[in-house]
């Protein structure tokens, strides 16, 4: 790996005032080994005018970790690596600008050189006052976009196809397309380091009996000592296997992104879906009428019986079913198995809902929305199913017990890598004008949650303040709680007085190979 003095050393060397450069580098972690992988990308902002240019250095440096959602695992279809895999031959980042209340498309990336891990480009540097949002796209091709074309415009051009069932095979995977946005605008003007969420454009389906994270121990009644990190061992029940799953009423097209107006704070909660998609089938034959889906459901068939079908399912967001919803038009699971001890011969079937059960009753339906993961549970199997998928599709209730759990694999302010996690419950912290009260240290907390071993001395967090890129600050300081698992912000100094103004300024802290961002202000009182 190239060191960053290496880089910093070539960055030198490409100075000049008309050819301006910039650099980006992609970190993908993606594994329990928090294994590094350099993801080159790319921005191709135009020429530079060299009069304009206001800048020490005319070749600015943007770090970009991409983290990639999954979970590790010993030996299933889709590998981790494989669920998380990026198409290097097939990523792109597109640039939109600030205009006005609006956002719009202004650049594709463009390679003009390559040496690994680093990319380098020429863009154009101004001492305007434009700000971009950078858009990550990745296995998935974009089309050509009309410079100016409105953001929600530019990425609705951007459909993929879901026909038929997706391929997970070990050898030559479909890729699963990818998306993710730099929260804030940015302005270009100096070397800076963010962070971008990638999220699947698919819901990953895994169905299991007895899940360990979900179930204690039969036998003992102890809770698994690793339900935190694995959502994928199952206990199994001695009645019945699972042969075959049936998924009904899925589409065939799907977008790559979502939209502002369906995702609050980094997470979706409505399905967008393309206005001219149909229903899927497992012959890859497309339906408009419901009846014929109905007729062609994607099967999934399994060697043997066996206690789980993990990371095999992957499916696109749902039709939003609307005011009518009903078992008869939302999609479900029809899961067929083995009833009773030594039984390898005799399927029956038993109906699954994409929704909340309570005491294994159906309550509600949910839609499918991207990115989230949805695992139904066979937590009891009393007795044996329908005689064949039909009559279990049109039933309402099975001798089956079941539980689902939904959940988005990437949850706001959360990282996932491997087995492990680490989220943060506010990125912002707001301090009083007077850092004392009386005896009293006026400080803002931020707790985090992770079941990484972090401490002080083996394995701390690392940090700098933006403003002077080290540890050393002359307003704020910081402590590292690590036993209550905090973060300690508070202000040095009083900020009261005739012409004081606010204080602000940035903390990049690194827990692993992860960078996450903390504003940080003191608020300001006039004098009395």
């Amino acid at each position: 790996m190239l060191n960053k003095k290496r880089v910093m050393d070539k960055r030198e060397k490409y100075i000049t005032r008309n050819n301006c450069r910039l650099s980006l580098r992609f970190r993908a972690i993606i594994d329990n080994k928090f294994v590094v992988y350099l993801l080159p990308l790319i921005l191709l902002f135009g020429g530079c005018v060299s009069e304009r240019i206001e800048y020490e250095e005319s070749n600015v440096t943007v770090y970009i970790s991409l983290n990639i959602p999954g979970y590790s695992i010993k030996s299933r279809a889709m590998s981790s690596s494989n669920e998380s895999r990026i198409d290097y031959n097939n990523i792109h980042v597109l640039v939109f600008e600030e205009t006005g209340h609006n956002e719009v498309f202004r650049y594709k990336a463009t390679v003009t050189s390559f040496e690994p891990p680093d990319i380098t480009l020429k863009v154009p540097i101004s001492n305007a006052q434009e700000r971009f949002r950078f858009v990550v796209v990745a296995n998935a091709e974009v089309p050509h976009i009309d410079n100016g074309t409105p953001k929600d415009v530019a990425l609705n051009h951007l459909v993929f196809d879901c026909v038929g069932k997706w391929n997970t095979a070990n050898v030559n995977p479909a890729f699963i397309p990818m998306w993710g946005e730099y929260g804030k605008l940015l302005e270009i003007k100096k070397n800076t380091s963010i962070n971008v969420q990638v999220h699947r454009a698919l819901a990953r389906v895994d169905v299991g009996v007895l899940f360990k994270f979900n179930n204690p121990d039969p036998v003992t009644g102890e809770e698994y000592p690793d339900k935190e990190t694995d959502k994928e061992s199952v206990r199994g029940l001695k009645n019945f296997k699972i042969k075959d799953i049936r998924v009904y009423r899925t589409v065939n097209k799907a977008y790559v992104t979502s939209t502002a107006n369906k995702m609050v704070d980094n997470q979706v909660f409505e399905p967008h879906i393309p206005y001219n998609a149909k229903y899927n089938s497992d012959s890859e034959t497309n339906y408009e009428a419901l009846e014929d889906a109905n007729r062609f459901p994607l099967i999934y068939t399994l060697p043997s019986g066996s206690d789980s079908y993990i990371r095999e399912i992957y499916i696109p967001e749902s039709l939003p079913a609307g005011v009518n919803v009903s078992s008869g038009n939302v999609p479900c699971l029809v899961i067929g198995g083995y009833y009773g001890e030594g039984n390898n011969t005799h399927v029956t079937y038993y109906r699954a809902d994409f929704g909340t059960y309570i005491n294994g009753n159906l309550t509600d339906y949910r839609v499918l929305l991207r990115n989230h993961r949805y695992v139904f549970d066979i937590c009891k199997v009393r007795g044996p199913g329908f005689e064949n998928p039909e009559q279990a599709l049109n039933s309402i209730v099975s001798d089956m017990v079941l539980d689902m759990k939904e959940w988005n694999e990437v949850p706001l302010n959360n990282i996932i890598h491997g087995n492990y996690y680490f989220s943060i419950d506010s990125r912002e912290v707001i301090l009083n004008a007077r850092p004392t009260d009386g005896m009293t240290v006026i400080s803002d907390t931020i707790f985090y949650k992770t079941n990484l071993t972090l401490d002080p001395v083996f394995n701390p967090f690392t940090y700098k303040w933006i403003s002077s890129g080290s540890t050393s600050n002359d307003n704020f300081d910081i402590i590292f709680d690590y036993t209550e698992k905090a973060i300690i912000v508070k202000a040095l100094n009083e900020n009261v007085g005739i012409g004081a103004l606010p204080l602000s300024d940035r903390l990049e802290i690194i827990v692993e190979n992860y960078l996450f961002t903390i504003d940080v202000k003191q608020n300001v009182i006039p004098a009395d």
